[in-house]
């Protein structure tokens, strides 16, 4: 049975957060709210955690739809390439928000992703994530958790969530922070002149 947390109102519980802290340094694999849809992950430097999430998404981790989620731009920069300014405005204008970029990526990226040439990158508005990526010691490695149902894509229940991973061992921690979105983030591939929408989600790309 995986651990249980439901988020207070305002996300002070500092007792709270030094739980998930704790989940999340060990190496823990956990499925928690954003602002679009729910979704799972682990630290980025946890190659155990990472096993596991590989595991669930049924691929070689490195060729996996993941993305990285990080605090502010300062945090994101450290893990991509040299961008121009009109990539930097353009992450500016759109962030914290539902909008992940495909940035190209930087030799400091833990295995088993020092080969990738891009990654995926956000910076999600969302008061916890924000408060929990800035406590931890790397950010966030996640996927969207997706529904197995054909008409349903994602649940925005998370009572429903819960109920279909409590069983799973390789899940340790659940955080209810209330129902979800049922629209991905928009992603955009800042690598390509003029920038292109990979998919278009929550997020307006301005």
């Amino acid at each position: 049975m995986s651990s249980y947390i439901e988020l207070s109102e305002h996300y002070t519980n500092k007792k709270t957060l030094d739980r998930i802290i704790e989940i999340f340094n060990g190496g823990g694999l956990v499925i928690y709210p954003t602002d679009s849809v729910y979704a799972m992950g682990c630290l980025s430097n946890r190659i155990e955690a990472i096993g596991k999430l590989g595991l669930i998404k049924n691929k070689k981790i490195e060729k996996a739809d993941l993305s990285f989620l990080f605090s502010d731009i300062k945090q994101l920069t450290d893990y991509i390439g040299v961008i121009s300014n009109i990539q930097h405005r353009a992450i500016r204008r759109n962030s914290p928000g539902p909008i992940t970029f495909i940035l190209e990526s930087k030799n400091k990226l833990p295995r088993p992703f020092t080969k990738r040439k891009t990654i995926g990158a956000r910076i999600p508005d969302h008061p916890f994530l924000l408060e929990l990526i800035r406590s931890l010691d790397a950010p966030i490695l996640t996927a969207s958790l997706h529904d197995e149902d054909h008409i349903v894509t994602y649940t925005t229940d998370p009572n429903e969530i819960f109920q279909i991973w409590d069983a799973d061992p390789r899940v340790d921690l659940f955080i209810n922070g209330g129902y979800g979105n049922n629209i991905p983030s928009t992603v955009v591939d800042l690598t390509k002149e003029p920038f292109e929408i990979i998919r278009q989600g929550l997020g307006e790309f301005l």
